[in-house]
């Protein structure tokens, strides 16, 4: 390496600087005159020295403030996709698996109709974002339901969370969110529902049965106002973990999961399911699904 000039007030100057101590150190220099440095950031109100790879590369996460949940937010795969997308997720937690506001239809969607008048479309009477959302219509008689449901191929064992957007009418029984997961074993359900005459959200507990969760929630019925609901569940433990809807969020954690036996093979389903008072036909607008895994405790 050819020698370096340099004007000879540079062999007079030091740069100094102070230890964690506060004393004065030098700082250093290498053959070629440039600082010697380690960078240094900070976690929890401590000192940390910043990551570099086995090129020197800084190691960097992106972030923004806190989300409305008091969560750091990093530029990971749920942050992205509802970058992205333009989903804007409600609840930025997890890794997205899957997300779709349905303005590709309804294509790799299962249907289940029960009644007179059932039915499961693509409709532009409104939306939550883009120009299509779902329009589901329950029977008025026989099971007096309509279900729509994706399969997904079983990943590993993390705690999984489905949110979905929908529209409150009158003469809806139930607005339900199902989350299953089957390992070659058994069949786990985990399900909460919208009481919509008793203004209140229930829970499917270890026996299948339903329990109260959450009462006194009064969600506005109109066609163009769309609500926002989110199930997570520990598929490892077999327990509910959580579950928001709008501005609650209601922990489950210790809730266990209703288990059924079956050697099916193992997959994933979100599923969501409308029942209808007899003898009506209410109209439920579903909006912006997002399947999640390794969702925080």
């Amino acid at each position: 390496m050819p020698a370096i000039e340099v004007p000879d007030w540079y062999r007079t100057v030091a740069l100094v600087g102070v230890d964690i101590t506060g004393e004065p150190v030098v700082v250093l220099l290498d053959s070629t005159g440039a600082i010697m440095a380690v960078m240094k950031g900070e976690y929890a109100g401590t000192l940390k020295n910043i990551a570099v790879d086995s090129s020197g590369r800084v190691i960097m996460i992106p972030t923004d403030p806190a989300d409305i949940w008091g969560n750091a937010i990093s530029m990971g795969n749920a942050e992205l996709a509802a970058r992205l997308t333009g989903l804007g997720g409600f609840d930025r937690r997890g890794n997205a698996i899957f997300a779709t506001t349905f303005e590709d239809g309804l294509v790799g969607w299962a249907t289940a109709l029960s009644g007179t008048g059932a039915e499961i479309v693509l409709s532009t009477t409104t939306s939550r974002k883009g120009g299509y959302s779902v329009k589901m219509t329950p029977g008025s008689d026989a099971n007096r339901l309509v279900d729509l449901y994706r399969y997904f191929p079983y990943p590993k064992a993390t705690k999984f969370g489905f949110e979905v957007c929908f529209t409150v009418t009158t003469n809806v029984e139930y607005i339900q969110i199902i989350l299953i997961f089957r390992d070659g074993t058994n069949v786990y359900t985990a399900s909460v529902r919208y009481d919509e005459s008793a203004k209140k959200f229930e829970y499917q507990d270890s026996a299948g049965n339903w329990q109260e969760l959450l009462t006194s929630k009064n969600l506005i019925a109109s066609t163009y106002a769309f609500h926002t609901m989110k199930l997570v569940v520990d598929a490892d433990s077999k327990k509910y973990v959580r579950f928001l809807i709008n501005d609650s969020e209601v922990s489950m954690s210790g809730y266990g999961v209703w288990p059924v036996a079956s050697t099916s093979a193992p997959m994933l389903q979100p599923w969501v399911r409308i029942t209808a008072d007899a003898g009506t036909n209410p109209n439920v607008y579903l909006d912006s699904a997002i399947l999640t895994q390794n969702e925080p405790a």
